[in-house]
């Protein structure tokens, strides 16, 4: 079997152009995998934004197994299509009795990235009617695709881990960095946030619970780490970051530097709210590197092992929750370690590349084998 091959790369500014790199080393070590061009059977990568359109389009035009980065397809599609088409396919998966509402979603589209109404419809029917099966990260992704459409095929598969294991500097480097780079005292507890930054990183809850640390004396800081997903979140949130006494600002950044930055936190909080199903690689960058994960609760995009991340709930308690957990994992360095060593471990054991590689290759030849039985 050849198999084609269907996602975005490296140079985009993308995590699935990352995880699909690093999926496409581990594929290649089983056979002939060919980049944009058609094979025996074909792998999309698809997940919920317009750099994935084209690669939508083929899916559709040419079935195969699709791997679903994000249990949601609204923002993809209403970014994509004009308003017949977006509201024909609303309809398609809802029914004709929802096209008012379909019509309202489509008039206050631009508020579909901060507003829950855009999130509870994933608009997935076609895909996972149209695709020779589906592959996502966690259990409710599963669900949610099951949802849609009861006869799809849908297999879980956990996010790659892309680091190395001995990809974080060595504690004599990380301590130089944090000092001279980041100008840290010995005894300040860096929090970091990354990636691209729009609203549902809850940016507002997690400078919310650094005012209330650093108020109650707690020697924090907050590193922020990203580039703006838009000017509109920018003009609202970048001058309450850059006037911020506690808060290290940082745009985006070339690889090194990223895996630098990440590796020099205390905690990654990566908070999701609205979530769209989606497994963060950032998280598991985090995991791999050693730093303790700090995640929305009902996110949905990953099973996380028990013990392995601190989960906060979201809703009106989100604040007060971030500020509780931030304050214990601040203070308690043993509690740090073991939450950190759960996660390395759940990295090394569950999210081995050369095995999920493996086992996906072994997945594609049987659908192609039932294909060409």
């Amino acid at each position: 079997m050849n198999l084609g091959y269907f996602a975005p790369l490296p140079p985009q500014p993308s995590g699935v152009a990352d995880y699909a790199a690093a999926m496409l080393r581990g594929l290649s070590r089983h056979g002939d995998v060919r980049v944009s061009a058609s094979g025996h059977c074909n792998l999309y990568h698809i997940g919920n934004n317009r750099l994935h359109a084209e690669i939508y389009e083929r899916a559709m035009a040419e079935p195969g197994v699709v791997l679903l980065h994000d249990a949601m397809l609204h923002h993809l599609l209403i970014g994509s299509f004009g308003e017949t088409q977006y509201l024909e396919e609303f309809v398609y998966n809802y029914g004709a009795w929802t096209e008012d509402l379909a019509r309202t979603l489509w008039r206050q589209r631009a508020r579909a990235m901060s507003e829950p109404r855009y999130f509870r419809y994933p608009l997935l029917k076609r895909i996972s009617e149209r695709a020779l099966s589906l592959m996502v990260h966690s259990e409710a992704a599963r669900r949610t695709v099951m949802a849609h459409d009861p006869n799809a095929r849908v297999r879980v598969l956990p996010h790659l881990d892309l680091e190395q294991p001995d990809a974080a500097p060595d504690p004599s480097a990380r301590e130089r960095f944090r000092r001279e780079t980041l100008g840290l005292r010995a005894t300040d507890i860096l929090l970091g946030v990354y990636g691209h930054l729009r609203e549902t990183k809850r940016i507002g809850s997690v400078l919310a619970a650094l005012d209330d640390l650093r108020g109650s004396g707690v020697p924090v800081r907050l590193l922020v780490a990203g580039a703006f997903a838009s000017d509109d979140y920018a003009r609202v949130l970048l001058p309450r970051l850059e006037a911020h006494p506690g808060v290290i600002l940082r745009g985006g950044t070339a690889e090194d530097e990223f895996r630098a930055l990440l590796s020099a936190a205390d905690v990654c909080i990566n908070l999701k709210y609205p979530g769209a199903g989606e497994c963060s690689g950032i998280a598991v960058r985090a995991m791999s590197l050693g730093v303790p994960l700090v995640v929305s609760e009902s996110g949905g995009g990953d099973d996380y092992a028990a013990g392995t991340v601190a989960p906060i709930p979201t809703g009106p308690a989100e604040t007060q929750a971030l500020t509780e957990t931030l304050a214990w994992l601040a203070r308690d360095a043993k509690s740090r370690d073991a939450l950190a060593r759960a996660a390395q471990l759940d990295c090394r054991v569950r999210r081995d590349p050369d095995r999920i590689c493996a086992e996906v290759w072994q997945w594609i030849e049987d659908i192609h084998r039932g294909l060409a039985a």
